[in-house]
């Protein structure tokens, strides 16, 4: 092996140590905030603190998310419901997404510099929104590794001579998307772009092969996690969340990609300008360049399928989107385009502006729970005790440091009022939250909360779900008792009965 060769072969080794420092900079708010940015990333602490205290996902804790990063919580989030080893394993993870785009862009003939600056715009690009979708340890972001990396699999398997060893990188390339997948369902999305950068005549046996590998991994993940129980409701129990109206859906799509185009416009900038000037033929771009911007098109197209297949457009959907963009604005800036380079360092001083205001204390997007609610949670509660506070306030068991209970910690799932959605009427007697709350209720029976408060009250869209109103009002007049408010909500104590009576009782109305 010649020096140059196995100085090409180092390169990215060579990176890791300065997209380290890259991804920490630019994500060091979040390394520096204990508390839960959004309301994902306290209702993913919630689950794996529940996992934790030995329940079981899909059964004891249910949620429409596939189960890899509920597990990583599961491990990572301490008893203290501090928040920063799980961003360090985000952000170390966003550092290695830079290093495989850097060899994603050699592999696709761009230069060094070129390739490098792929993998810096993919780091800082994830980091161009706003704070909570930029510095959360959200889904999309566990899975931008594993996609990248399918990508770069793909890539390097078509240039495979033996047979074996061609077929084998295809597989690899589709476990990894089988991965990402995982840990967001849109990154299935991905087998698109894999199908499409192989030859024209290998392409149906070859995406067969990229798609057995998904569907290996998929089927390993189902096993371990139950498999009816993973089918149904990663994949199946979509309905009450996809009935969104399309006037809506409308307008949610066309202001949040209008949005993130404007948060990422140093990268966006440099593609449109690099389009502008090869219509206008100031530039022939090499046979190499042409490559990687078909398959940076087609990668960043399939991500927006991604996003769209979301049907709410929230911003840190769109973190699927930033590999395939930095992969176009380092084509284009290492073709050298005049107008392309001077618009970016112009738009370049548009990051900085966003990670100060990351800074300013109450940019967090999460709307918190009132500090004297999770106060007199704590103060009611050994802190062993799960606690179950009702409305969606997610973040007032994490404020209390206390473990929450129910089967649905995603409240909606039991009203029908999801993000952009109103909810039913009379969810006790609608389909399917009817039979919901009949697992949601016989669950509370095996894992009874010491204390219940209402606070619908206070959270918006909420206050027709007093729990007078629902199912849960059985459940405290057969084992629970009012005790002073606390922060004027309405709370209860359990007073030691047996709390199975309010299962039986739920078939009587």
């Amino acid at each position: 092996m010649d020096t140059a060769t196995r100085r090409n072969r180092l390169a990215p080794i060579s990176m890791v140590l300065p997209a380290i420092a890259v991804a920490a900079f630019v994500h060091l708010p979040g390394l520096l905030n204990t508390r839960p940015l959004d309301d994902d990333e306290t209702y993913l602490a919630s689950m794996g603190k529940m996992l934790r205290a030995g329940d079981v996902l899909y059964r004891d804790v249910i949620d429409r998310k596939p189960p890899l990063v509920i597990w990583a919580y599961q491990f990572l989030v301490p008893q203290s419901w501090d928040m920063r080893p799980i961003r360090v394993v985000t952000t170390l993870l966003i550092a290695l997404n830079g290093v495989v785009l850097y060899s994603i862009a050699k592999r696709l003939g761009l230069s060094h510099n070129g390739a490098r600056t792929a993998g810096a715009l993919a780091i800082i690009g994830s980091a161009l929104a706003g704070f909570s979708d930029a510095q959360a340890a959200n889904f999309e972001v566990w899975g931008l590794p594993a996609a990248s990396a399918s990508v770069l699999c793909a890539l390097i398997a078509t240039n495979f001579q033996a047979s074996f060893a061609r077929f084998s990188g295809i597989f690899a390339s589709g476990a990894l998307a089988g991965v990402a997948t995982n840990c967001k369902q849109p990154y299935v999305f991905t087998l698109i772009v894999i199908a499409l950068i192989f030859p024209r005549g290998h392409r149906v046996l070859r995406s067969t092969i990229a798609t057995a590998g998904l569907l290996t991994v998929t089927g390993l993940v189902a096993i371990l996690s139950g498999w009816a129980r993973y089918w149904k409701w990663v994949w199946f129990e979509n309905g009450d969340y996809i009935n969104i109206g399309g006037a809506t859906l409308a307008t949610l799509a066309v202001r949040q990609c209008l949005v993130f185009m404007l948060v990422q416009w140093p990268l966006s900038t440099t593609v449109l300008a690099s389009l502008r000037t090869t219509t206008a033929k100031i530039h022939h771009p090499t046979p190499e360049q042409l490559v990687a911007r078909r398959i940076g098109f087609l990668w960043f197209a399939a991500a927006m399928l991604g996003v769209a297949s979301g049907l709410r457009f929230f911003g840190h959907y769109f973190q699927q989107c930033v590999p395939p963009l930095a992969l176009l604005a380092a084509t284009a800036l290492d073709a050298q385009h005049q107008r392309a380079r001077r618009r970016t360092a112009i738009a370049a001083g548009f990051a900085p502006l966003l990670w100060t205001l990351a800074w300013v204390p109450g940019f967090a997007g999460l709307d918190a729970a009132p500090p004297a609610l999770a106060r007199g949670v704590a103060e009611q509660t050994a802190p062993n005790d799960r606690v179950l506070i009702w409305g969606r306030l997610p973040d007032a068991a994490a404020q209390a440091r206390r473990t929450p209970t129910g089967r649905f910690v995603h409240q909606a799932y039991l009203t029908g009022s999801w993000a952009s959605v109103d909810g039913v009427a009379d969810p006790a007697e609608t389909a399917p939250y009817a039979q919901r709350w009949n697992q949601y209720l016989a669950g509370l029976v095996q894992a009874p909360p010491a204390i219940i408060v209402d606070a619908s009250p206070i959270v918006e869209g909420w206050q027709r779900y007093s729990i007078d109103r629902l199912p849960l009002q059985r459940l405290i007049d057969v084992c629970y008792r009012p005790i002073e408010d606390i922060d004027k909500l309405h709370a209860y104590k359990r007073t030691g009965s047996s709390c199975a009576a309010a299962v039986s009782r739920r078939g009587d109305s």
